[in-house]
């Protein structure tokens, strides 16, 4: 009876103490800027979980294929606002990835975490402290008993404040080198044996050199239980870092999803569907113009549609549609300030905030 209650209390002293040190490595915004990514629209991005035909005209590696057997690094790349951050919250979210990388874990313990960086954030959202803050925190919340393996003075420390060994029980302050030590040990240890694939969303928004990032991963998948899959803008750098590495262009692949975006939420609308039934060849080179348009830049698509859903609105018709989408830019840029400046002159303040803001939240982070 004795040791069982000597048991307990244990348990519940290394429960605190990890209690502790989790709740130090968090930061308040954390998963601000995975949460502020956009879904998905409705089946898109669904290729992205099928197998890559031979037949393809466009050269991408198998992702599927990646997960369950490659190593090392998968590249998501693609220029500003083609949708990268949105396709890599929607890789890490889906179940079907989880099924994969569990092929690719062969009975071993399956870990999973997750970074999206954002240069218009907060300090811990652009840096390679809070990357490393957020990635152990996710796989030691996950994992506690590596908490002692990973940060062994930490949790010393911790635990002689809980036994009353000790005064002080604040947690390191997470210098970078605290917390780099912490990380190599966390992708390099063997004691506690277990596959762990990371998501890092938006490399090129890291507040720092490319190089630095870019190594810092590559070092990492030396490591035959640690993969990585990142995105970013093509920047010379990563270029030359990854370029020997699976990867996609994402440009490259969207044009099925642009299309079944604007089928959905424009050629979807009531109004355009009665006109599409008289019009019917007019309609599909609408939408033709539109998704060849795009180039591949889902964001121009967005509010290319909402200006056109706003014409439909004003009664327009196809053919007024089709003028008002070639008065509009196709540089992303420009569409801001044009469509800032074709609002009511009384609105105009209030709409270039709302477009700064989508310009900050979209097209600065790489997506």
């Amino acid at each position: 009876m004795l040791y069982q209650t000597v048991q307990a209390k244990e348990a519940n002293i290394r429960k605190q103490v990890a209690e502790a040190i989790l709740s130090s490595l968090r930061y308040p915004t954390i998963t601000e800027r995975f949460e502020e990514v956009a879904e998905a629209h409705e089946q898109t991005f669904d290729w992205i979980f099928e197998h890559r035909s031979v037949d393809d005209k466009v050269p991408w590696d198998d992702f599927v294929h990646w997960l369950e057997h490659g190593d090392g690094i998968y590249w998501i790349n693609g220029k500003a606002a083609s949708g990268k951050s949105t396709l890599m919250k929607y890789i890490y979210q889906s179940p079907k990835t989880r099924k994969y990388l569990t092929e690719w874990a062969s009975g071993t313990v399956l870990r999973r975490a997750g970074f999206f960086f954002w240069n218009s954030g907060t300090k811990e959202q652009r840096t390679q402290a809070g990357l490393l803050r957020s990635l152990l925190h996710d796989v030691l919340q996950q994992a506690p008993n590596l908490i002692p393996v990973v940060l062994p003075s930490q949790w010393a420390s911790q635990y002689a404040s809980k036994t009353d060994m000790a005064v002080v029980s604040s947690v390191d302050s997470w210098s970078l080198k605290t917390l780099s030590i912490a990380f190599q040990v966390l992708v390099s240890q063997t004691e506690i044996p277990m596959k762990l694939c990371l998501f890092i969303d938006g490399l090129d928004e890291y507040d720092g050199s490319d190089l630095d990032i870019a190594k810092l991963f590559g070092d990492i998948v030396v490591s035959t239980h640690v993969k990585v899959c990142t995105s970013s803008r093509p920047h010379v750098v990563f270029e030359d870092a990854f370029s020997k590495r699976p990867q996609l262009r994402l440009q490259d692949l969207t044009s099925n999803d642009i299309r079944r975006y604007v089928l959905d939420r424009l050629v979807g609308d009531p109004m355009m569907e009665q006109m599409a039934c008289k019009e019917p060849a007019r309609c599909t080179e609408l939408v033709s113009e539109i998704v060849g348009n795009a180039d591949g830049v889902f964001l121009w698509v967005t509010l290319v549609v909402t200006s056109l859903l706003n014409g439909l609105a004003n009664g327009d018709r196809i053919s007024h549609l089709q003028k008002r989408l070639k008065t509009l830019p196709k540089d992303l840029t420009a569409l801001y300030k044009h469509m800032v400046l074709m609002v009511d002159e009384v609105y105009q303040e209030e709409a270039s905030q709302i477009y700064q803001i989508i310009y900050a939240a979209a097209e600065q982070p790489g997506d």
